[in-house]
C-alpha cells in the first residue's frame, strides 16, 4: 500500500514539473516574438489579386547604377543633409513560361566598407512576356544616402498582367 502511495505522488511531482516546464517555454516564445516584433521592420506589400513573391523563373541580369548629387530645394532653404540621386538601368530576364507585369525591385544601397546604408523598394512597370528580357532604362531614385559608392538590386515581387 505504501509503494502505490510513494509512486502515486511521485507521478503527481513529475506531471506538475512537466506542466511548469510547458508553461514557462510557451511564456518565453511569446516574449521573444514580442521583442522581435517589436525590433524588426514589418513591411506590406499593396494588394494585388495575383502576385508572386520572388518569382524563380525572372532573374535580374544586369544591373547598372550612376550617382549624382541631388539638386538643391529650388525655394533656397536648407536641404538637410547632402544626398544623391541614383539612376538606374537594369535588364529582368524572364525564364518561364508565364508573362508577368508590375516587378517591385529591391534596391540596396551600400557604402564602402559593404555594409548596406538604405534598403528601398521600387515599383517598375512594363510587361515581361515568357521567354523574354525586358531593358528598364533610366530608373531614378531621390535621397540616396550621401556615403552610398553601389547598390545591390534584386527582385521582390512581380505580377500577373490582368486581361
Amino acid at each position: 500500500m505504501i509503494r502505490r502511495q510513494i509512486f502515486f505522488g511521485l507521478t503527481i511531482v513529475l506531471l506538475t514539473v512537466v506542466v511548469v516546464l510547458l508553461l514557462r517555454g510557451r511564456k518565453a516564445e511569446k516574449e521573444q516574438a514580442a521583442q522581435n516584433l517589436k525590433a524588426g521592420q514589418v513591411r506590406e506589400a499593396p494588394s494585388s489579386p495575383t502576385r508572386v513573391l520572388a518569382p524563380r523563373d525572372v532573374a535580374l541580369v544586369a544591373a547598372e547604377v550612376s550617382f549624382a548629387p541631388t539638386p538643391a530645394p529650388p525655394d533656397g532653404g536648407d536641404g538637410g543633409e547632402a544626398t544623391l540621386t541614383a539612376r538606374h538601368a537594369l535588364t529582368v530576364r524572364n525564364g518561364g513560361g508565364v508573362a508577368y507585369g508590375g516587378l517591385r525591385l529591391r534596391l540596396e544601397y551600400v557604402g564602402k566598407s559593404g555594409e548596406v546604408l538604405e534598403d528601398r523598394i521600387q515599383a517598375v512597370e512594363g510587361a515581361l512576356p515568357p521567354g523574354e528580357s525586358l531593358r528598364i532604362e533610366d530608373v531614378a531614385v531621390t535621397g540616396v544616402p550621401a556615403g552610398a559608392v553601389g547598390c545591390r538590386a534584386s527582385i521582390v515581387s512581380a505580377d500577373f498582367p490582368i486581361d
